[in-house]
This record gives structure tokens, C-alpha cells and sequence, in this order.
């Protein structure tokens, strides 16, 4: 009986020993010990497993370091840049557009003095006196009595006056946020990034009792409000800005949500500042005209892109505080937007995972790669599951339904189409923004080649050129659109056989002109005549060169064109910043040192190709664990230590194998570490 049971016991104490091991991991890895190692497990997957589909769809145009070569710091660039990027990228196919780009405040240039006093004919100090006398003599007595209703008058005729000069200023010297904004119109399908800030108060009960005293007076400075509050002075002035920017905000919004009519930044002034004096400048001034337009582009983009959410469901999603959209003249102009955050995993730092949606207010705004994403897949609807645990994309073609899986708090996993041997260089399409600049300035080369040609035209044949040129350059314009039609391409080559003929007929008036002289030096030829002779020696031989060089041009264009379209035709193309310089890098499974651009076209990519990392719930790798665990303590207890030894590293490394497969074959992320 004793034998019996010291056997018994010999072969249960190794299972109880085994399960009380099993319990012990499951604990620890409930307290998150085993999460980096097991996310490293993942980024192993990632690196060695061969690279997955991508679509052909994809193109990423780069701010690389031969576009900031050849055009200069970044940070220095005009918008019209990007608007003649875009008018390219419509000439050569490109489906779509999202700009990982910020376009958050105005880069107008500035109205130089000299440029107001040349325009106005005298300067701005005695204009302004001289209206001012104009409007008090035109004023009956009571009216001249009351001061607001001559400032009033004042205000009118200032800004009517400085509306035209801001008119002529436009016409003279191209304005970049208007010209981007026509860019953004004309290409249509174009993306905007904004960005979600705020963080938790580190003294909210001290912020809110400064809101609390901005909102009687909204013109309060750091030093009054830390005398009335009792703080050192440095306390206020370091959150002073934002709590006034935010308080402005909140309640701009509100009145612009209750259907309050705000045309002006004047008007907006008047419901912080009660008694506001628009004559006298203030710092108050510059953050309502920037809240204003904040609020404004904040309602456009909201429309655009975002969802309703309802007050019990869908809070997993990350919350923000601030939303920061593009400038509204922008946000009114582009198909969508979305939000370009994405945060690196705590344990390591390696972004692995991009947020869906946001939780701002009462919506959810999506990231830019989401929203753009659905653009590519023809999406007529976009909503997360009830649980929250998973996307429900309504496809428009059919009415399917892609399900996406998310993670619990709403993020994706990102799927990273690629490798340690295939790097983010050679997965997708890629372009040199500076190459679509380059194709540009070849075009325009091109006109001023001609307008050189033109003049040579008015000293000979004055008309003759215009009427053929300038319908050629408008044919053009058309066909580069992308929207001419079969009758209008018939009708550009026969105005370039016109112009051809022409240009001829000039040599040919040239040369029979210049018989009488050939042979002659200048200081042969009649003295009256030395002139004129000198010009059409010149022009008989600049011409000819011109069209050398037009025919030069246009076959480097055509060139250049015919090799960026085979990377951009039909594809949904992402700008954004690659060079070297760029501080906007992620370290990620696949690369530590990868543009944050790049990871938008990853995510674009999962979505296209239907292809998700789903990791294992839960629930499974509890299981697993205790299986394995089981397994590893029979063959403990049953066989000699040898046997016992190598079956249960085999199972193990079988296991790790079984995973690894699931992984390459189905994107099922099951645990490793704890098992």
C-alpha cells in the first residue's frame, strides 16, 4: 500500500508541481512583465517572415535630400510649391492625394510699406488723417458729436481700402495659401493632416481657476492674473496662451453651434471682450483671429470626415483635447482630413500600431491613413463595431462589409508590408517631389522660350503669333488637366503645324530682307539702317535656336513625364518628408529609423489588400499556456529525465514553429513569451 502510494505521489506532485508553475507565469504575465519580450517576439515575426502583399496602388512622393537640394530648406518653402506639385500629379494620373503636411497657419506675405505708400501715392499716416478730416466735415453736427459712429465710418472706409490694395498686391505678386487653396480645388481628392494635442493638467484646479478668470476678462496678462490669483507670475505665463486659445474656442464653438451668426473676427472679439475697441491692437486680437479660423476649419473637417459618437460607447478610443485642423481656406477646399498622430508602444518606444478614430467632444475623428484608406477603397461608410473591438467598412461598390480588427483601445495593428530584407525604399512606388517641380520648370521654360519668340513676332508681324499662341497655351493647359477632349487634341496639332508655318514664313521675311546686306559689315550698312539690320541679323539667327531649344525641352519633358507616370498613373499618392534632417522619424519593427510618412502607406496597404495582424485573445493564450505547461510536466513525470529533456524542448520549439507559421500564413499573433 505505501509502495502503491509513493508512486502515485511521484507521478501527481510533478502535475501539481507543474500546474502551480503554470499558474505562477499566467500571474506574472497578467502584470505585463512578459510584454516587451513578447512584442520583441512579434517584431522578430515581422523582420524574418517574407514580405506581404502589396498593393501597386501606393506612391509615396518624397521630400527627400535631392528635392531639399534643389529647392532649398524646407522650412522656407512657399505653398505655391505644393499647388504646382499638385497641378503634375493631376497631369500624370494620380487617382488621390494626402498631404502629411501641416497647413495650420497663414504664410501670406506681408504688404511691404513701400509697396502701400506707392499704391496709395502717399503714406498711410497722412491717408488715414485725410479721411478722417473727409468724414468729420461729411458728419452732421449730432452725428460728429457721437466718437463710435466716426470710428465706425473709419473702420469702413479703412478696411474698403486696404481690400484693394490687398486685390492689386494679389494680381502683382503671387499669394501662396490662395494659390494652394486653387491647387486643392482643382485636383479635388486631396487629404489634409492635422494633429490632436493636450495632455492632463498637471494642476487642473490651478487652470481652471485662470479660465475662471479669463472668462470675466478675457484681457487679463500673467502678471495681473498671478496677482489676483496669488501665484508666481512664471505659473501663469506658462499655460496663459493655450487656456486663452482654448477658452476662446470653447466658447466660439458653442455660439457657432447654437447658430450664433460670427462673420468676423470683430464679432468674435465682442463675445470675449465685452466693450471691445477694434481700433486699439492687442495680443487678444491675434489669438481670436487665429481661434476663429481654428473653429471654422474645425466645423469644415468634422463634416468632412468625422462621426457622431454616442455617450455610451466607442469611449476605449484616445481621447484629445485640442484638435488641430489645417487653415479653413484650406479645409474648405480638400476632399477630407484626418489626424497624423501615432504613438509609440510604452514598453519600448516602437510604433506599432496607429489609432483609428479619436475621441474629440462628441466625435470620433479618424487618423489621415484611415480616411484616406477609405477614399481608396471606394468606402460609403465607416463605423466601429458596437464593442468597439473592430471596424465595419461598407465597400461602394457592392455593399460588402470589410471587418477590420482592433485592438482594445482602438488602435490597428499595422500590418508592415515588408522585411529586414526589403526595406520601405523598395516596397511601395516612389517619386522625388523635386522631380515634379523639375517637370514643371520645364514647362515653363517652354512658355518663356516662346514669349521670347513672340516678341521677335511683334516687331515683324505684330498679331500673327498671338492669334495662333495663345490658343496653343490654352490647349495645352486644357490637355495637361486632363480634360481635353478628342476634338481639342485635333485642334492643338493643327495649330502647331500653324505656328510651325508661320515661324518659317518670318525666316523667310527675315532672309529676303537681309539679301540687300549680305556680305556687308555694320559699319557697311546705311547708319538709318544699322539698326533695324543689326535686329533682324539677331532675330534671324535666335530663332532658329529657339525652336531648337523648344524642340530640346519638350523632349526632356516628355521624358521626365513619360517615367514619373509609370509611378504615378491611377495611384493614391502621400507627400511627406523623408530626408535625412526630418525629425518626424518611428522606430518600428521592421526599421528603427523609419519617416513617419511611411507609416501611412503601410496602413493604406493593409486596408487595400484586406491583410490584418489579429492577435490571439486572451482567453487563448491561457489555454495555450496551461497546455503547454501540462505537456512539458507529463513527459516530466512519466519519462526518464533524458527522454523527458528532449520531448519537451521539442515541444516547445514546435510550438514556437506552429506560431511562427500562423503568423507568415494567416497574420495570427499568438503569445510566445508565457507558453
Amino acid at each position: 500500500m505505501a509502495r502503491a502510494l509513493a508512486k502515485l505521489s511521484g507521478r501527481f506532485v510533478p502535475i501539481a508541481f507543474g500546474l502551480l508553475v503554470c499558474g505562477l507565469v499566467l500571474a506574472v504575465s497578467r502584470t505585463g512583465l512578459f510584454s516587451t519580450l513578447e512584442l520583441k517576439t512579434l517584431d522578430w515575426r515581422f523582420k524574418t517572415r517574407p514580405a506581404p502583399e502589396r498593393s501597386n496602388r501606393i506612391c509615396h512622393v518624397d521630400i527627400d535630400d535631392a528635392s531639399i537640394s534643389s529647392l532649398g530648406r524646407f522650412a522656407s518653402w512657399p505653398r505655391a510649391r505644393y499647388a504646382r506639385a499638385l497641378k503634375v500629379l493631376k497631369e500624370l494620373g494620380a487617382t488621390a492625394v494626402a498631404f502629411d503636411i501641416e497647413f495650420r497657419e497663414p504664410s501670406d506675405t506681408k504688404i511691404p510699406t513701400e509697396y502701400l505708400k506707392n499704391f496709395l501715392g502717399e503714406p498711410i499716416e497722412e491717408r488715414m488723417s485725410r479721411m478722417t478730416t473727409s468724414l468729420v466735415r461729411k458728419l452732421t453736427p449730432p452725428e460728429a458729436e457721437r466718437p463710435e459712429r466716426l470710428r465706425k465710418l473709419l473702420q469702413e472706409e479703412t478696411q474698403s481700402m486696404l481690400e484693394k490694395v490687398r486685390q492689386d498686391f494679389d494680381r502683382q505678386i503671387p499669394n501662396n495659401d490662395r494659390l494652394l487653396a486653387e491647387g486643392l480645388e482643382r485636383f479635388g481628392a486631396v487629404y489634409l493632416a492635422g494633429n490632436v494635442s493636450g495632455k492632463a493638467e498637471v494642476d487642473p484646479v490651478l487652470s481652471a481657476r485662470i479660465t475662471e478668470a479669463l472668462s470675466q476678462d478675457f484681457e487679463l496678462d500673467a502678471l495681473e492674473l498671478a496677482g489676483r490669483l496669488k501665484v508666481p507670475t512664471s505659473v501663469v505665463a506658462d499655460r496663459l496662451i493655450t487656456l486663452k486659445e482654448r477658452l476662446a474656442f470653447d466658447r466660439l464653438w458653442q455660439a457657432l453651434s447654437a447658430g450664433s451668426e460670427i462673420k468676423t473676427a470683430e464679432d468674435a472679439a465682442r463675445l470675449l471682450i465685452p466693450g471691445y475697441d477694434a481700433s486699439r491692437e492687442s495680443a487678444e486680437k491675434v489669438i481670436i483671429e487665429r481661434t476663429l479660423d481654428r473653429v471654422r476649419a474645425a466645423a469644415t473637417v468634422l463634416a468632412q470626415s468625422a462621426l457622431t459618437k454616442p455617450a455610451d460607447r466607442w469611449n476605449h478610443f484616445p481621447e484629445s483635447i485640442d484638435l488641430n485642423p489645417p487653415l479653413e481656406r484650406f479645409a474648405s477646399k480638400a476632399r477630407g482630413f484626418g489626424l497624423s498622430n501615432a504613438f509609440p508602444d510604452p514598453e519600448d518606444g516602437v510604433v506599432r500600431r496607429v489609432p483609428t478614430y479619436f475621441r474629440w467632444r462628441d466625435r470620433l475623428v479618424p487618423h489621415l491613413s484611415l480616411s484616406f484608406a477609405l477614399h481608396a477603397l471606394g468606402a460609403s461608410d465607416c463605423r466601429p463595431t458596437p464593442e468597439g473591438d473592430a471596424l465595419l467598412i461598407t465597400l461602394g461598390e457592392d455593399g460588402s462589409v470589410l471587418r477590420v480588427p482592433l485592438e482594445s483601445n482602438g488602435e490597428l495593428l499595422v500590418n508592415w508590408a515588408g522585411n529586414a530584407a526589403l526595406p520601405w525604399t523598395e516596397t511601395f512606388s516612389h517619386v522625388s517631389f523635386g522631380s515634379l517641380l523639375e517637370l514643371d520648370a520645364l514647362r515653363s521654360n517652354i512658355r518663356d522660350n516662346d514669349n521670347v519668340l513672340r516678341l521677335w513676332f511683334a516687331n515683324y508681324m505684330p498679331g500673327r503669333m498671338e492669334a495662333v499662341q495663345d490658343p496653343i497655351e490654352s490647349l495645352e493647359d486644357t490637355l495637361l488637366a486632363g480634360t481635353a477632349s478628342d476634338e481639342e487634341h485635333a485642334e492643338l496639332r493643327r495649330l502647331l503645324d500653324a505656328r510651325s508655318r508661320l515661324e518659317d514664313e518670318l525666316l523667310a521675311f527675315l532672309k529676303r530682307n537681309l539679301e540687300a546686306f549680305e556680305g556687308k559689315a555694320l559699319d557697311q550698312v546705311d547708319p538709318e539702317l544699322r539698326e533695324p539690320v543689326a535686329d533682324m541679323r539677331r532675330a534671324l539667327r535666335d530663332i532658329p535656336e529657339i525652336r531648337r531649344l523648344r524642340t530640346t525641352l519638350s523632349q526632356r519633358a516628355d521624358d521626365l513625364k513619360e517615367r514619373l507616370a509609370v509611378l504615378i498613373r491611377d495611384k493614391f499618392c502621400i507627400i511627406g518628408m523623408t530626408a535625412l534632417g526630418s525629425t518626424d522619424i518611428k522606430s518600428t519593427p521592421i526599421d528603427p529609423k523609419l519617416p513617419g510618412v511611411a507609416v501611412h502607406g503601410f496602413v493604406v496597404n493593409s486596408l487595400l489588400t484586406r491583410s490584418f495582424v489579429r492577435r490571439s485573445p486572451g482567453w487563448m493564450n491561457v489555454v495555450l499556456t496551461l497546455l503547454i505547461g501540462l505537456l512539458v510536466t507529463a513527459l516530466a513525470g512519466t519519462l526518464p529525465t533524458t527522454r523527458a529533456a528532449v520531448f519537451s524542448v521539442l515541444s516547445i520549439v514546435g510550438y514556437a514553429l506552429s506560431a511562427y507559421l500562423l503568423f507568415i500564413l494567416f497574420s495570427l499573433w499568438l503569445a510566445l513569451v508565457a507558453p
